[in-house]
């Protein structure tokens, strides 16, 4: 499999590291107000990539997973939420096995959004479809799974283990879109839950990203994002077993401990870009319906969410994706003291599903997930 596989994405390979080397020489295309000034004394780094893969074994994907989890040896879980699966594949791309399978009995799935790992080894995966958290042990095998009592803040998004029997909920809501006459805006709850007692203890509330409401003959079926707005990034480090939060109009980080009360603040320079009218005319192309700008751009904010997305690494590095519109995407590394280090370069429409020594996980569309080299500093 390895070979045919080379050889049939040997040119897609190619063509992404031209295109990372010719954005690397082609300087700063962004738009936003001085904003590469900020690091202009900053190496540049361009991960090249290792395998790129748009079948497993005998499935072609079609709907990855929005998170991948680097075990220990090296292999990569990866889910596809189309197919309700979950994948156990080597560094080389190879299928080790499906660890998850559709179905609603012990172990299957519905929906494979997000896997994510707990500060005891362990790999969390929450079927929002079936409302069930599942367990899988180091190497990737099912262990345990349980239903989390309902509760009034929304519907449950993602959970968290920082302990034995401590889990984090992130629960969402979007009932402010079918209110117009409230004043409550977008926002994530995360509260502790603590499974022997089976009690809600601490909590806090974050503001999140705006949607604007979608609205099809008359009645609102859903929401739009709408661009550049910010409310928070978020990321639970199992190292530490703490959570780290910053919300996108403020240049600092809060580190949270397993009761939720803050531990530090890590701070660092990052100044805000303004929305300016080639940012406008980039997002309007990105929306194909005249009736949903209309509602979308006066919901604009005047400054950009300074970042997007948020990842930590094994040496504790925080890695902030900048929000802007360039022809790459641009994640900025910042020590643990708050310094910068460096920007990594990813492709435009990439999203960065784990980072570990052996690779960097990147989904590169809904069906094509790629394994890119390791990134130290």
């Amino acid at each position: 499999m390895y070979s045919k596989y080379i050889i049939c994405t040997s040119v897609l390979v190619l063509s992404l590291a031209l295109a990372l080397f010719l954005q690397s020489c082609s300087g700063d295309t962004d738009s936003g107000e001085n904003h590469a000034e900020q690091f202009d004394e900053l190496p540049i780094i361009l991960p090249e990539p290792i395998i790129m893969m748009e079948e497993i074994g005998e499935d072609y994907l079609t709907h990855l997973s929005y998170s991948s989890v680097a075990l220990g040896d090296g292999s990569v879980l990866i889910g596809d939420r189309e197919l309700r699966k979950l994948f156990r594949i080597s560094a080389d791309g190879e299928l080790l096995e499906i660890a998850a399978r559709g179905g609603r009995g012990p172990g299957e799935v519905q929906d494979v959004v997000w896997v994510r790992q707990s500060a005891t080894g362990l790999t969390l995966l929450y079927d929002s479809m079936n409302a069930k958290l599942i367990k899988f042990d180091e190497h990737g095998k099912f262990t345990d799974e349980f239903i989390f009592p309902q509760h009034e803040s929304g519907s449950l998004n993602e959970v968290y283990q920082p302990g034995d029997s401590e889990y984090l909920l992130v629960y969402r809501s979007f009932d402010y879109l079918y209110e117009s006459d409230s004043n409550k805006g977008p926002e994530t709850r995360i509260g502790m839950f603590d499974r022997e007692t089976e009690r809600h203890g601490s909590h806090i509330t974050l503001p999140d990203q705006a949607y604007a409401p979608h609205t099809i003959n008359g009645m609102i079926v859903g929401g739009r994002m709408v661009p550049f707005t910010g409310g928070h990034v978020r990321y639970f480090n199992p190292a530490d077993r703490s959570l780290y939060v910053m919300l996108s109009d403020q240049s600092h980080i809060t580190r949270f401990d397993t009761q939720l009360d803050t531990v530090e603040t890590i701070r660092f320079e990052l100044h805000p870009e303004r929305v300016n009218d080639e940012d406008k005319i980039a997002s309007r192309e990105e929306v194909d319906d005249d009736d949903m700008w209309r509602v979308i751009e006066p919901l604009l904010p005047e400054y950009k969410a300074l970042a997007d997305d948020m990842k930590i690494d094994s040496e504790g590095n925080f890695w902030l994706k900048l929000n802007h519109r360039s022809n790459m995407q641009r994640w900025l590394v910042i020590s643990p003291e708050g310094s910068h280090k460096a920007m990594v370069h990813l492709p435009k429409e990439a999203m960065l599903t784990h980072i570990s020594e052996h690779h960097l996980g990147v989904r590169l569309d809904h069906h094509v997930f790629a394994l890119f080299e390791p990134v130290s500093f």
